[in-house]
């Protein structure tokens, strides 16, 4: 993975990152906002640890229906 995020930019982003992209009509602002999510949710996968822990505590945040 080529993301050159330092965890601290990466915590600092997650609140930010469009959490209820689900909830569009529009079919752009949905695909946009759902690979923000997943690229979010990849660099935590790849990066482990403290990393994982803050996506997934910032996820619970938001809960999908």
């Amino acid at each position: 993975m080529k993301d050159k995020m330092t965890f601290e930019e990466f915590s600092s982003q997650l609140p930010y990152i469009d959490w209820y992209y689900y909830m569009s009509d529009d079919p752009h602002a949905y695909r946009a906002g759902r690979d923000q999510v997943q690229h979010y949710r990849l660099v935590a996968t790849v990066r482990g640890g403290e990393w994982q822990e803050a996506f997934k505590n910032e996820e619970e945040k938001h809960p999908a229906p």
